[in-house]
């Protein structure tokens, strides 16, 4: 009897116990993405791509998750592995206008040119408008100007001078003839002298 006593005082007290303790909701995926997308605004790359991965954890289909971490793994300059996560998130999404941004621009950096080309072609083809929400200096213009300077080094002059005529339409028509300018304008465009 005293054995039995002693069991059910043992059950009380874990029932008290796990009624007094404060247990928070678990977070979807949705909650950890956006929290992300927080931490990205604020800059935090690190903090955002820690809640992109637990968004990720719990539902690997999201692409708005993978988009963030590859955003915020971009931002920390880990290029090769934020087009991994865009790729998977292509995989997921493959109208994800904000991957093929993310893609266009960290191309561009890792100087893979053909594959920049590409991304911008896609995204220019999905929001012709395109703004990323979260950082204003990416938007159609860059992109336009990134895919100038790809065509360029690929020595597609014609399609660099047409991309820059659509970057800044104000300067248009690019001469594809004088190489020399339309590099300048290339690199004045991007910031690069």
């Amino acid at each position: 009897m005293k054995y039995i006593l002693n069991i059910a005082a043992v059950i009380t007290s874990l029932m008290i116990l796990s009624c007094s303790s404060s247990t928070e909701p678990e977070k979807s995926a949705k909650d950890y993405t956006e929290d992300g997308w927080v931490s990205f605004s604020e800059q935090d790359y690190t903090a955002a791509e820690e809640s992109f991965t637990k968004a990720i954890k719990i539902d690997k289909k999201m692409a708005d998750a993978y988009s963030g971490a590859g955003w915020s793994i971009a931002y920390q300059k880990r290029y090769s592995e934020a087009v991994s996560q865009w790729r998977m998130g292509i995989n997921n999404d493959a109208v994800n206008a904000d991957i093929y941004a993310g893609l266009t621009v960290v191309y561009q950096a890792l100087d893979s040119l053909a594959e920049c080309v590409e991304s911008g072609n896609k995204l220019a083809a999905l929001d012709a408008d395109y703004a990323f929400q979260y950082d204003a200096n990416i938007n159609i213009s860059l992109i336009h100007g990134l895919l100038a300077a790809a065509h360029y080094g690929l020595q597609d002059y014609v399609k660099a001078a047409k991309e820059m005529d659509l970057a800044v339409p104000a300067n248009a028509p690019h001469n594809s003839d004088d190489l020399k300018l339309l590099l300048n304008s290339i690199m004045d465009f991007l910031g690069l002298q």
